[in-house]
């Protein structure tokens, strides 16, 4: 594996200002993904910055409105919440289909969206809710869908210096269901992956 540099702030506010200064960095959460490609060498970054210590990106709340996810919520955590398990069963079980347990301790939620992959579990679920990203820079933050967020396979609307913050989901409403097609039943990605919500009128 070729040497790098490794930071960890501590801080959305220092996170945004050292991207400012190295826009190539690599951000690292769970590293699932970056530390695989590092050592098979398809990824080589200078400069890797951890979001281990940014408290901010784990947050979870509820209000009126609805649920706020903290970017750095692992799969783990998503599988463990009472709150997450009444209202979005659905969600639940796609988190808990994916890979295995030692892996769902690692993995986060923003990790999984943005490496923009075909066969991310959490896509479809989260499209299907009718889920909004929080994207925040130095030049301030912007909300938009999760289903405008993608450009294709490996590709996302993230800027240079930009990273996601959160992801909000409205009160549910209705019943949102997930199924996945692997080879194999356990710890393998998605060959086809479907979600459906169906809401009732009047």
């Amino acid at each position: 594996m070729k040497t790098f540099e490794h930071y960890a702030p501590d801080s959305i506010e220092e996170l945004l200002e050292m991207l400012k200064s190295k826009p190539n960095a690599k951000l690292i959460a769970g590293g699932t993904d970056l530390l695989l490609q590092m050592k098979q060498g398809t990824a080589q970054p200078e400069t890797v910055i951890s979001l281990k210590n940014v408290e901010e990106l784990r947050g979870f709340s509820v209000s009126k409105n609805g649920y706020r996810l903290g970017a750095g919520m692992t799969l783990r955590g998503i599988t463990r919440s009472n709150e997450l398990t009444q209202n979005f069963p659905g969600l639940v079980y796609a988190a808990g289909v994916v890979a295995s347990e030692q892996i769902r301790t690692l993995a986060t939620l923003g990790g999984n969206i943005c490496n923009a992959s075909p066969s991310a579990d959490m896509v479809p679920p989260l499209i299907a809710l009718d889920a909004v990203v929080q994207l925040v820079s130095n030049q301030g933050q912007r909300d938009l869908s999760l289903s405008d967020f993608f450009k294709g396979p490996g590709e996302s609307v993230l800027k240079s210096g930009e990273i996601m913050h959160s992801i909000f989901l409205p009160q549910p409403s209705g019943n949102m269901i997930y199924s996945k097609h692997a080879p194999r039943k356990f710890m393998d990605l998605a060959v086809v992956g479907v979600a459906v919500r169906l809401a009732k009128k009047n």
